[in-house]
């Protein structure tokens, strides 16, 4: 997996949900890739509908948008979250490939979702098989 990071260096934990995690803040944004275990033979739809119903709950947000994707040869889904208590926005793309889970947000101030370090990361991803 490849990805340009927008801080120096990201923070690395494996805990026992999650196969790898990386995260780090820069500016206002947070970033954070996930990399887990998908189940062999599972639909991915329901993979990405079981997170996205589980980082909504988290962050006590609602979707605006979720729609199907295809970025640098892989297909998934990309949600975009509004969490008003909190004045801000996630935006996180999931594709499943080679038996994995790659789940990438990014958080931060409501309405930049879109700016540029936000775009570079989510447009930097590549999976390496």
């Amino acid at each position: 997996m490849v990805v340009d990071w927008p801080c120096k260096e990201p923070v690395r934990e494996t805990d026992a949900s999650s196969k790898l995690k990386l995260s780090c803040t820069s500016g206002a944004g947070f970033y954070m890739v996930v990399i887990d275990v998908a189940q062999i033979g599972a639909d991915p739809d329901q993979i990405y509908d079981s997170n996205i119903d589980s980082l909504g709950k988290a962050l006590k947000a609602t979707v605006r948008t979720s729609t199907a994707i295809t970025s640098n040869g892989l297909t998934g889904r990309e949600t975009i979250f509004d969490v008003p208590g909190e004045h801000a926005v996630a935006r996180t793309r999931q594709f499943v490939a080679w038996g994995q889970l790659y789940a990438l947000t990014y958080y931060g101030p409501a309405g930049s979702e879109n700016d540029k370090p936000a775009a570079e990361f989510f447009g930097s991803f590549r999976v390496q098989s």
